[in-house]
C-alpha cells in the first residue's frame, strides 16, 4: 500500500544486498514525462495499469535488484504471475492510521481524492487484502522495530527463500502452506508443512532480537522431537534452553505455571525474547499464559505437535490453566508471534490422540462448513491412514475456519463463540473426571457436540437425519469409544449440571449453548430448557 515505506525500506534493502533499487512508478513517470496523478487524470486508470504491467515485465527480465511496485500492481493476476515467477513477493503492511499519518498533506494520491481519506484507506486495504495475502513474505512496518532491525529481518528471510532457482523461478527449500490470522499489529502466520522442524530457524530467527530462546515442552516431545528442533536452531547459532513438564491436562495448574515463570526469570529472559511452546494443547496453553504474565508480556511462538493443537489450541491466542472450579477458568487472550505446524510429527501420535484431535477437525465442519463435512465424510479411509496430502488439507482448512472467526472476533464477544460447539458439555465431562486420562479433551468435545446435536434435535432445530449422519461418521472414525471410559467414572446428572453452570460462557447465571440447525449451521442461544439438557444427559451418557 501507499505510505508503508516501500521506497525508504526498499532502497535500504537494496543497499544491504548490494544491488540496484528500482521504483516502477518512477520509471513510468520518467517515460511519460508526467506524474502518476496526471496519468490517472488525463488517460485514466486502465491506461496506467497497462503501462505498469509492461514496465514490470521489462524490468524483471533482469536479475539482482529490489523492485518497488505501486500498491495496486499486485492485485492484478498477470502482474502476480510475473513477480512470483521470477522473484520473491514481499508485502509491506501497516495499519490504516499509520498510513494516513504518513501521507497526510500529500495531494498526489489519485485513489484518495476528496474527503474521508482514512475511510478510503481502510476500504482500499480491505479490498486488496486477499491479493496481498498471496505474497510470499509479509512484514509489518509500524511495529516499533527499528529500520535497521527490520531490514536485517527482511534480508535474512528473503535469503532463506531464495535458496535456488530453476528456469528463473524461485524454488523453496521445502514446501509449506500458510494461513494468516489478521489482527492488525498482532497479526501472524500459521505455517503448515512436512519437515518444518528441520527448518524451524528460517521462521524463528527473524523474530529473535538476540540469538537466545527458551523452549517449554513435555517429556514425550522432549525425547522424540526436541533434538531435531534444537539441532536446527543451534546450527544457526541460536542458543536454546528447555523447560520440561509432565504430560497431561493436570499440568495446566498454578504449580506448573509458577514453575515456568520462575524458570524463565532464572534463565534471564528479557521483554523482547520470544519463548517457544513446543508440544500439544496443554503445553501451548500454559506456555502462552506464562508468556502473557512474565515481565508483563514476552512474545511467544507455538510449535504444536498434536493434531488437536495444530488445528485448534495453537491458533487464536486463548491461553489458560485449569481451576478446581472448572476448565480454562484462569487465563488471558494473548496471541503468538508465529505458529509452526510440522505435519510429520503426527506420525508419532497414538491412535487415541489422533482421533481426539480429529474431534476438533470435525467440529469446524459441523459449526460452519457443510462442504468440509462432506469432504471429510468422503475421505475417511485417507484420514485414518494419515495420508500426507489429506492431512495437509485438513490442517489448513481447519486453521482457515478458526482464523476467520478469530480475525473477526478476537475476544469472543460475538461469532467466535460458535467455536465452542460441544464445549459446554465437553468441559463439564473433563472437570467431572478430574482432568484425567479417563477422557481426553478432543474426546470430550466430540461427545459434547454429539450431545449438542441431540439437544438441538430435541428442541426442534435440527433434523434427526443430520444427527444420525454425524453419529455414523463418528462411529466410523472410532470417536465414540471414549464413552466406555465414562461408565464407572461419571458423576450424577445433577453434579454435571452444577459443573456446567461454572462454564465461562455463562452470563447472569444463565448458560449459553451452541446449538445447530443442521450440519454446518450453528447458532448461540441462552434459551435452552434445562429439563431437556437433563434428558439428553441421561439418555446419551452411560
Amino acid at each position: 500500500m501507499m505510505g508503508v515505506g516501500k521506497t525508504y525500506l526498499g532502497s535500504r534493502l537494496a543497499t544491504a544486498f548490494a544491488v540496484d533499487f528500482i521504483d516502477t512508478d518512477k520509471i513510468i513517470e520518467n517515460s511519460e514525462s508526467t506524474t502518476i496523478t496526471q496519468i490517472f487524470a488525463n488517460q485514466g486508470e486502465q491506461y496506467f495499469r497497462n503501462l505498469e504491467y509492461h514496465t514490470i515485465k521489462n524490468i524483471l527480465k533482469s536479475r539482482g535488484m529490489v523492485v518497488a511496485v505501486g500498491g495496486g500492481a499486485y492485485t492484478f493476476k498477470r502482474n502476480r504471475e510475473i513477480i512470483d515467477g521470477i522473484g520473491i513477493s514481499v508485502w509491506l503492511d501497516a495499519e490504516p492510521e499509520t498510513i494516513f499519518r504518513r501521507i497526510s498533506g500529500e495531494g498526489n494520491r489519485p485513489l484518495l481524492k476528496g474527503d474521508n481519506t482514512l475511510l478510503k484507506i481502510r476500504m482500499l486495504l480491505e479490498k486488496r487484502k486477499n491479493d496481498y495475502d498471496k505474497s510470499v513474505l509479509r512484514f509489518q512496518t509500524d511495529s516499533g522495530i527499528s529500520t535497521e532491525d527490520l531490514v536485517f529481518r527482511m534480508k535474512d528471510q528473503i535469503s532463506t527463500f531464495a535458496a535456488d532457482k530453476v528456469q528463473g523461478r524461485v524454488v523453496l527449500k521445502y514446501e509449506f502452506k500458510r494461513v494468516g490470522v489478521n489482527l492488525g499489529p498482532r497479526s501472524y502466520n500459521i505455517n503448515i508443512g512436512h519437515g518444518l522442524l528441520d527448518n524451524a530457524s528460517d521462521f524463528i530467527k527473524p523474530l529473535l532480537p538476540r540469538a537466545k530462546t527458551v523452549i517449554v515442552t513435555d517429556r514425550f516431545v522432549h525425547d522424540n522431537h526436541y533434538p531435531r528442533l534444537k539441532e536446527n536452531l543451534e546450527y544457526q547459532n541460536i542458543h536454546c534452553d528447555s523447560i520440561v513438564l509432565d504430560q497431561g491436562e493436570r499440568t495446566k495448574s498454578w504449580k506448573h505455571l509458577e514453575y515456568i515463570v520462575e524458570q524463565l526469570l532464572a534463565k534471564r529472559i528479557e521483554r523482547n525474547d520470544p519463548i517457544i511452546g513446543f508440544g500439544g494443547g496443554v503445553i501451548g496453553d500454559i506456555t502462552g499464559f506464562a508468556a502473557a504474565i512474565t515481565r508483563r508480556g514476552v512474545p511467544f511462538i507455538q510449535i504444536p505437535t498434536t493434531l488437536l493443537a495444530q488445528v485448534d489450541s495453537s491458533v487464536g491466542g486463548k491461553t489458560s490453566i485449569n481451576s478446581s472450579q472448572g476448565k480454562n477458568l484462569v487465563g488471558a487472550i494473548y496471541q503468538p508471534s508465529l505458529v509452526l505446524s510440522d505435519l510429520s510429527v503426527l506420525d508419532t501420535l497414538s491412535k487415541r490422540d489422533f482421533i481426539a484431535g480429529y474431534g476438533e477437525v470435525l467440529k469446524y465442519s459441523l459449526l460452519g462448513d457443510k462442504d468440509f463435512y462432506e469432504w471429510l465424510d468422503d475421505h475417511t479411509d485417507e484420514i485414518k491412514k494419515l495420508d500426507h496430502e489429506t492431512m495437509g488439507t485438513i490442517v489448513k482448512r481447519s486453521c482457515e475456519i478458526k482464523a476467520y472467526f478469530v480475525s473477526n472476533d478476537e475476544r469472543e464477544h460475538g461469532i467466535r463463540a460458535k467455536l465452542n460447539l460441544g464445549h459446554t458439555f465437553g468441559h463439564a465431562l473433563e472437570t467431572a473426571t478430574g482432568y484425567s486420562d479417563t477422557i481426553l479433551h478432543g474426546e470430550a468435545i466430540a461427545i459434547g457436540y454429539k450431545l449438542a446435536f441431540e439437544l438441538s434435535c430435541m428442541a426442534g432445530h435440527c433434523p434427526r437425519e443430520d444427527v444420525t449422519r454425524v453419529s455414523n461418521h463418528m462411529n466410523e472414525m472410532g470417536m465414540l469409544e471414549a464413552l466406555k471410559n465414562l461408565e464407572r467414572n461419571l458423576p450424577s446428572t445433577d453434579d454435571m449440571i452444577e459443573i456446567m453452570k461454572q462454564d465461562k460462557k455463562a452470563q447472569g447465571g444463565v448458560l449459553n449453548f451452541i446449538l445447530v440447525n443442521g450440519i454446518g449451521d450453528s447458532f448461540v442461544t441462552n434459551q435452552v430448557d434445562m429439563g431437556m439438557v437433563r434428558e439428553v444427559l441421561e439418555e446419551n451418557l452411560p
